[in-house]
């Protein structure tokens, strides 16, 4: 029969990778409701371009995987309160993230000089954290109006990540890096826990049926013998298991820095954007 010590270790090797990888799902799975509390279109041309930049705004952070409250909605549940409009105190912030239920804020300018457009785009936490987490900007020196649209989408989509992190300011060229390295963690430590699991478990079936506690010299009979099979097996069995996840997590990298698609809503009907580098 194995040692008591070695069904602990067993259970350790195949729970360890099993809490690290919830902690994952919890990661990526938690719902993550964002409120736009102010868009500002500074400029020439700045009213006729709004409604455009919103949009393009919009369809970023769906691209990024935030759930995005409805402008219309948005000022519905804040029609009652119009002290509430542009106020970015704590306390105002509460009072709206209660309203609307939302996690996070944006907070986003564009300004269009000529043909030359500046974008910055800000994401906060909710109260009572009311962290600023992240800032990018961009820019572009000739765009048209198209391209400066399509510019305000790649900032939006790259803000990725939700968890307190330092402030950067960083161009949104490329696929978000910040959501990128936190799935290269997770990667790589389900790689690291799948090769750990297959070899114990390889080695618990090669122990299985061996002698232990064998007195005198060679050849004697021993009085115990390994019965390691069951665990060998199911360490085998979570080793094969994590090699799928870490395959998945593989893919969806190299997937994420291909391409991103969003479907968003538009008047009369729903559209769907795919923004990527081919």
């Amino acid at each position: 029969m194995p040692t008591r010590a070695l069904k602990v270790a067993v259970l350790l090797l195949f729970a360890a990778p099993l809490v690290f990888l919830r902690s994952a799902w919890a990661e990526t799975t938690s719902p993550v409701r964002v409120a736009v509390l102010r868009l500002v279109v500074e400029g020439d041309a700045a009213r006729e371009l709004k409604d455009d930049v919103a949009g393009s705004l919009t369809v970023g952070l769906v691209a990024a995987g935030y759930e995005v409250i409805p402008d219309e909605l948005l000022r519905r549940l804040l029609a009652g309160t119009p002290e509430l409009t542009d106020c970015m105190t704590r306390e105002c912030l509460a009072r709206i993230a209660d309203k609307v239920d939302a996690t996070h804020f944006v907070r986003a300018r564009v300004e269009r000089i000529g043909a030359q457009y500046s974008v910055e785009v800000e994401l906060l936490t909710a109260p009572p954290e009311q962290e600023l987490i992240t800032r990018i900007e961009d820019s572009c020196a000739v765009c048209t109006v198209k391209e400066a649209n399509a510019l305000v989408a790649r900032v939006a989509s790259a803000l990725a990540s939700t968890r307190a992190t330092p402030v950067v300011t960083v161009p949104a060229r490329g696929p978000p890096a910040a959501s990128l390295r936190q799935s290269s963690v997770w990667k790589w430590v389900s790689a690291g826990a799948a090769v750990v699991a297959l070899g114990a478990g390889v080695g618990l079936i090669a122990m299985d049926g061996r002698g232990t506690n064998c007195p005198g010299a060679p050849g004697d009979v021993c009085r115990d013998l390994y019965d390691t099979l069951a665990a060998g097996l199911v360490t085998t069995g979570g080793g094969l298991a994590l090699g799928g996840v870490t395959t998945y997590l593989f893919v969806r990298e190299t997937r994420a820095k291909n391409s991103t698609a969003a479907v968003v809503p538009v008047a009369g009907g729903a559209a769907v954007v795919v923004m990527g580098q081919f």
